[in-house]
């Protein structure tokens, strides 16, 4: 298996599935060189992100990124805001509030971590690229210096906007055209990634203190989505896994960018002017679903 050295740069707290991404990260063994969050409250991100890397006993430094986009107003949850600062749904105050973040800003990690790794390092951007536009913006050629950025981000049929570049199109725009290369795994091809009842079954049934905290999450997740009545989708653990098991994804080629007006404003749309990239066309989804299994009921004997 490949080795990949990798920068997470996440929205871990919103949605369950970057922090499957991370603990499936952690369960793979990754060279994990640090760990980047974004949007809305970085700095409870990172407190997430820091409380689950240590239940694996591994120093991985966070660092807080960018909270706001350039331009796209904040999109806000009534349940999970108060006031002024937003909240993070699976920010658990006990378990978290004293978990450890670095002092440093995450755009000059990421730049510096590139140049001092240069054509070596892999960026896994699982959240919207307001982080990485930064970097772009502050050292284009420091951040050219990454081996690739592989995102969970876009719908390559062009049916929809996805979140992640929904966010903040700008940002996605910005990374597109960079000139970087990028491996995306789009919503098309993730959305297929749902969680089963026999899934969330098995889940439930694994005692280790590391699932324990993530089936606490994903139940605040349930609680907060019972309404819309969907699972929990595994939308970042297919881009993560994507990158050390070749066969899980089917990925193509074409020239894509990133729509900034009107009614597809946040669409990734075909255009011969666009970036080159590769992105999914298909993914073996029954093979990605117990691998997914597999790693985490492997953490649970490991701490049996």
């Amino acid at each position: 298996m490949k080795e990949y050295e990798i920068i997470l740069d996440t929205d871990i707290g919103d949605d369950i599935d970057d922090a499957y991404a991370l603990a499936l990260l952690m369960a793979e063994n990754a060279k994990l060189l640090g760990i980047t969050t974004v949007y809305r409250n970085a700095v409870q991100r990172a407190k997430i992100a820091s409380r689950l890397t240590a239940l694996w006993n591994r120093h991985i430094p966070v660092y807080a990124g960018e909270s706001y986009p350039e331009k796209q107003p904040l999109f806000r949850f009534e349940k999970a805001d108060e006031g002024d600062v937003p909240n993070i749904p699976h920010y658990i105050p006990a378990e978290m509030e004293n978990a450890k973040i670095e002092n440093g800003g995450a755009v000059d990690f990421i730049l510096n971590t590139l140049r001092a790794r240069p054509h070596e390092v892999t960026i896994l951007a699982i959240g919207p690229f307001t982080n990485l536009a930064a970097a772009i913006k502050k050292d284009k050629d420091a951040f050219l210096l990454a081996k690739e950025v592989a995102i969970m981000g876009g719908d390559y049929t062009q049916s929809v906007a996805e979140w992640n570049v929904l966010c903040d199109p700008e940002a996605a725009a910005t990374l597109f055209s960079s000139g970087v290369k990028i491996r995306a795994v789009g919503v098309d091809v993730t959305q297929k990634c749902t969680f089963s009842p026999e899934t969330l079954g098995y889940l439930r049934a694994l005692k280790n203190p590391k699932n324990k905290l993530l089936l606490r999450m994903t139940e605040i997740w349930i609680a907060h989505n019972a309404e819309k009545g969907v699972p929990p989708t595994m939308h970042d653990p297919l881009t993560a896994e994507a990158l050390f098991h070749k066969n899980l994804v089917r990925f193509e080629t074409g020239k894509y960018e990133v729509c900034l007006t009107g009614e597809k404003r946040g669409f990734t749309l075909k255009s011969e002017s666009g970036a080159k990239i590769e992105y999914a066309a298909d993914a073996d989804v029954p093979s990605f679903m117990e691998i997914l299994r597999q790693n985490l009921g492997r953490e649970d004997k490991t701490d049996a």
